[in-house]
C-alpha cells in the first residue's frame, strides 16, 4: 500500500536567478535545484503549513529518508532570554504580540522572507506550539508572538523558524514556496538514481473497527498521512511480518481482546510504531 506519489529526479531543475539571490552561499546557488509540485498535481497549500509530527501533511521523502525543511538553527532549539511581554503590539485581528528577541544578524537576513513559520515550547517545556505565519517587528529584531496562544510566553523559551529561503544552507534541505507550488532542494549524493516520493493518502489505509479474526501478513505501508492499520475493539487481530515506513502518524493502533502485532519493520515513523 503506497499512499504517495513518485517524482522523478530528472525533473529538478537548477532553482532561477531570482531564488538564487535569497541564498547565502554560492555552494548553495551552485546546487540548489527547483521542481514545480503543482504542475506535477501533488500541490495542496492547506497541507504545507504545520511541523507538527503527527500532522496530517505531506512529507517530502528521498529514499524512503525524510528531508529536513530548512530551519534555523539547523540543529536544536535557539533559546531567548529576552522577552518583552510589558509593551505588546497589537495585531491586525486586534490580538497583543509580545516581543521575542532574536540576532541582529538572523533579523536582517529575514527582513525580506514571507510567511516565516515558528515552532518551540514558549512557556512550559511540556507545551509546544506552532504559528504559521510569526512577524517581525518592523523596529527591533524580534519576532511577534501572539501572548494569548496557549500557555503565554516566557523568557528562556526556546524555539526554532523554519521554511526560510535563506537558510536553504546545505544537502538535505528543502524549502517550499507555498505561494507558487515549487519546491527547492539541495539533494544529497546518488539524487539522480534516487526514490522520491510524498506522502499523499489521508485516510487510514486498514480501518477495522470491531473486527474479528483477522490477520494482516507480508504486507507493506508507505506514504500514509495517518495511520496504517487501525482497529478499535478488535478481536484475534494480527499483524504480522510486514512493512512500515514514511508515514505520519503510528503504524498499528490496536485496542481489543487477544491481538497480536509480531515480527513487523518499521521506521521512519512520524509519531510511533504501535499505540
Amino acid at each position: 500500500f503506497d499512499g504517495g506519489l513518485s517524482l522523478n529526479p530528472a525533473d529538478f531543475k537548477p532553482a532561477n536567478d531570482d531564488f538564487k539571490a535569497l541564498l547565502q552561499t554560492e555552494e548553495a546557488k551552485t546546487n540548489v535545484l527547483e521542481i514545480d509540485l503543482k504542475a506535477a498535481g501533488i500541490w495542496d497549500e492547506d497541507d504545507a503549513n504545520s511541523y507538527s509530527d503527527d500532522a496530517d501533511r505531506h512529507i517530502f521523502y528521498v529514499n524512503y529518508e525524510m528531508q529536513t525543511v530548512a530551519k534555523w538553527p539547523n540543529e536544536g532549539y535557539y533559546t531567548s532570554e529576552l522577552v518583552d511581554i510589558e509593551n505588546c503590539v497589537t495585531g491586525s485581528n486586534g490580538e497583543e504580540l509580545g516581543l521575542v528577541y532574536i540576532p541582529q544578524d538572523r533579523y536582517d537576513l529575514w527582513k525580506t522572507s514571507e510567511h516565516l513559520r515558528f515552532f518551540g515550547y514558549p512557556y512550559h517545556d511540556w507545551s509546544s506550539s506552532t504559528v504559521e505565519d510569526i512577524a517581525l517587528s518592523p523596529e527591533q529584531p524580534a519576532l511577534l508572538y501572539p501572548v494569548n496562544l496557549g500557555y503565554g510566553l516566557r523568557s528562556g523559551c526556546y524555539f526554532f523558524i523554519y521554511n526560510i529561503a535563506a537558510e536553504l544552507d546545505r544537502p538535505g534541505e528543502y524549502y517550499w514556496d507555498v505561494k507558487n507550488g515549487k519546491l527547492y532542494y539541495w539533494p544529497t549524493d546518488g539524487f539522480e538514481t534516487s526514490k522520491i516520493s510524498f506522502s499523499q493518502f489521508k485516510g487510514k489505509c486498514i480501518n477495522s473497527n470491531g473486527a474479528s479474526h483477522v490477520t494482516i501478513d507480508g504486507l507493506t505501508f508507505e506514504n500514509i498521512r495517518n495511520i496504517a492499520v487501525n482497529g478499535i475493539g478488535t478481536n484475534d487481530f494480527t499483524v504480522m511480518n510486514s512493512t512500515f515506513r514514511c508515514l505520519t502518524n503510528y503504524a498499528v493502533l490496536l485496542n481489543g481482546n487477544n491481538n497480536r502485532i509480531s515480527g513487523n519493520t518499521m521506521y521512519n515513523l512520524a509519531s510511533g510504531g504501535v499505540y
